[in-house]
């Protein structure tokens, strides 16, 4: 007896979303996603496996008489010969397996289902008329008849979709899988994208790169928790050369263990800058797009690096429309290759001393980013980077410009270690006090930081076990830096929550066993 369960391999990606979308149909049999399937036109002819064909028209069958649409149902329906064709029970069940976590992409595989089935047309259309062409006993009005014959069933198909909507209860009882959000609450989330905007020459792809390093070994970056290790991640970057990821990668993965080396390079790819080698990654090139979603597809990414955004662009970065036009298209390639990946797009900010001083301003995060604000306007996260210093490369600002799915980490300093390659967090870090340095204003001006008040109580009582009033290191503030003593009050009880001070008794500071960040 034939077995119609094992069509060719070389369809593995359509078959499992058809397993999916079956699997999602039997696990949740009550939440009215057949009704979903059908209303989009969905219908047996369009499945590519012979059992799948059989098991959805068992699915419609049993719907149409009211019987419930499960396992059970099916093979009284099927009865046992038939479903034996179909792989049996045991098959059944690896269908509802491969159900997703979520039924969160129901309406996008329901699409995949159906673009495939009319590519498989067009595809059969486009032969009937080849061999119509070549064959000069066939008259050209029969060519054009298969043609059109294409075109109607193409748009037959299309006609059918359908925007899904949902109602307030669904909204209601959703419940995001585990492991949705990657970083943090919500500053880096499947299917939404986000961005890492820089000013040039900070390290923003070095950066990135030891975000996908930390998502892939389950380390923290830069003080936020990542989830879901180990991840794939895919890096398309068009800036760095082969020598620059020699580089970086040697350093970065020199001190990791044995098992976290594997593990990124089981779980790591990125675009090789290869002479000959086509890397084009400008959106408005047809085959660029294809090019993009048939790698998405092939290797099945959790996050996406794309780096820089200006080489995505199909027109000027300035220019709304032109930002906006790339923007939809990206859209299309992550529904098309990659619907349940986190994108991250590395993006330039604006120069000058005003705009730096922006990162992580709620009042004006918007002006960071360089060229058009459709790009801020269409993140659901945006994580902006500045420099720390005007004088030491080294120190950099991480800030939350937008987050609309998770409240605004706090702005915090970091330090690059040249040795390991890595950022180690400054905190002695203070925002208002790097804003008045950026600003010119630090000197005479209204702030203090953590690290001015451990330096004054160090210079006050400089010896071992030696001590000094909360009233002596205000009053050298006050002269030094014109900051009221209530300000340097929260820099000294920040500074002791750090460890960078302590009170041996009320009222009396000394250095903690915590010195400062250098």
């Amino acid at each position: 007896m034939q077995n119609l369960s094992s069509p060719p391999p070389a369809h593995d990606y359509l078959l499992k979303k058809e397993r999916g979308l079956l699997g999602t149909i039997l696990v949740w049999p009550d939440a009215g996603h057949l009704e979903t399937a059908r209303a989009a036109g969905l219908a047996p002819a369009h499945f590519y496996s012979p059992a799948h064909r059989v098991l959805f028209a068992a699915m419609q069958e049993l719907n149409d008489a009211g019987k419930p649409c499960d396992a059970s149902g099916i093979f009284s329906h099927l009865g046992n010969a038939r479903l034996t064709q179909c792989g049996g029970f045991d098959y059944l069940g690896r269908i509802e397996a491969d159900a997703p976590p979520t039924p969160l992409h129901v309406g996008n595989d329901i699409e995949i289902v159906k673009e495939a089935a009319t590519r498989r047309d067009l595809d059969t259309a486009a032969r009937a008329t080849i061999e119509a062409i070549a064959d000069p006993a066939r008259a050209i009005e029969e060519v054009r008849e298969i043609l059109t014959g294409a075109l109607g069933k193409m748009e037959c198909r299309q006609s059918g979709n359908r925007l899904p909507l949902w109602t307030p209860d669904q909204f209601i009882n959703y419940s995001s899988p585990t492991g949705w959000a990657l970083l943090g609450d919500g500053y880096l989330e499947r299917g939404e994208i986000t961005s890492l905007v820089g000013v040039g020459g900070l390290g923003k792809t070095r950066l990135a790169l030891r975000l996908a390093l930390a998502l892939i070994t389950g380390r923290e970056w830069c003080g936020l928790p990542t989830h879901g290790a180990p991840i794939r991640v895919i890096m398309l970057s068009t800036e760095n050369g082969l020598r620059r990821w020699k580089t970086d990668l040697g350093k970065m993965l020199a001190p990791l263990t044995p098992s976290e080396r594997e593990a990124i390079n089981a779980n790591l790819l990125i675009m090789a800058l290869v002479p000959g080698e086509e890397t084009d990654l400008n959106l408005g090139d047809l085959a660029a797009v294809a090019r993009l979603v048939a790698t998405l597809r092939e290797h099945k990414p959790a996050l996406v690096v794309l780096d820089p955004l200006a080489d995505l662009i199909d027109g000027d970065e300035n220019k709304t429309a032109d930002l906006v036009a790339t923007l939809r298209t990206l859209a299309h390639v992550q529904s098309r290759g990659a619907p349940e990946a986190a994108f991250l797009l590395v993006h330039h900010a604006r120069t000058g001393a005003n705009n730096v001083a922006q990162a992580g301003d709620q009042f004006s995060a918007g002006n960071f980013g360089r060229g058009s604000k459709a790009l801020y306007s269409r993140v659901r996260c945006e994580i902006q980077l500045a420099p720390g210093d005007r004088n030491d490369a080294s120190k950099l600002v991480l800030a939350c410009g937008k987050s609309n799915n998770a409240a605004p980490f706090k702005a915090r300093g970091l330090v690059f270690n040249e040795e390991t390659f890595d950022y180690e967090l400054d905190e002695g870090f203070d925002l208002d006090a790097w804003r008045s340095d950026v600003n010119g204003t630090r000197t005479g001006g209204k702030t203090v930081s953590i690290a001015d008040v451990v330096e004054i109580t160090r210079e006050l009582a400089p010896m071992a076990g030696s001590e000094v009033t909360a009233g002596d290191v205000q009053r050298a503030v006050k002269e030094r830096f014109g900051v009221v003593g209530k300000t340097t009050a929260r820099r000294m009880a920040e500074a002791c929550k750090n460890g960078y001070l302590r009170t041996p008794r009320k009222g009396f500071y000394r250095l903690g066993a915590k010195p400062l960040p250098r």
